[in-house]
């Protein structure tokens, strides 16, 4: 018997996946945009350079920022 629980997505996330398949670009760039005001300054910078890669089809690691 399986008794690990089984992941519930947040309301949110749900919300997304009425309008946007989970695997696309575009259920990113929303979710981003619904968490953002949530976000912390840090968290936007991130939010943004990823919302602009996604945009433009480009890379950017996170860990060359520092």
């Amino acid at each position: 018997m399986n008794d690990q629980p089984q992941y519930q997505p947040p309301e949110d996330v749900k919300a997304v996946s009425k309008t946007y398949s989970v695997m696309s670009k575009l259920f990113s760039m929303a979710l981003l945009k619904l968490r953002y005001d949530k976000m912390n300054t840090a968290s936007q910078i991130r939010a943004e350079k990823t919302m602009f890669a996604l945009l433009h089809e480009r890379n950017w690691d996170a860990k060359s920022d520092q």
